[in-house]
């Protein structure tokens, strides 16, 4: 009999379906037969998700718009932008921030993201 195969609401919208895991073997979500073995691992397959850099005023040399995988790492040092007199504090989205020595897990689990920056001068936060 069929299998009966469910996301968890929070990744649901980002969910392309799954593959056999260490393959690029996608495996349809849909149908009345399942064709592979028993031991057969299977991975979520996420459609990349767009990250935009929203600068405030600063400059880049670098892609502001990226794609990132969920669960997959991100390294923010790759992502630091300049401003006249100031420097980056951190990015923002949400509850979330990222700091420029960080290297993270990607859990945002949303189909396009726009980073704040946070910029730091010598009183504090701009």
């Amino acid at each position: 009999q069929p299998y009966e195969i469910k996301f968890p609401s929070d990744v649901d919208g980002i969910v392309n379906g799954l593959k056999i895991k260490g393959t690029d073997q996608s495996v349809a979500l849909k149908g009345d037969k399942w064709t592979y073995g028993d031991n057969v691992e299977l991975e979520v397959d996420y459609k990349p998700i767009t990250v935009t850099f929203n600068l405030d005023g600063g400059e880049a040399d670098f892609d502001t718009t990226i794609l990132v995988e969920y669960g997959k790492e991100i390294d923010f040092s790759l992502y630091v932008p300049k401003k006249q007199g100031v420097v980056i504090n951190y990015w923002s989205y949400g509850t979330y921030k990222f700091y420029t020595k960080d290297k993270v897990i990607w859990s945002i689990a949303k189909e396009s993201v726009e980073l704040k920056v946070k910029w730091r001068n010598y009183s504090g936060i701009h």
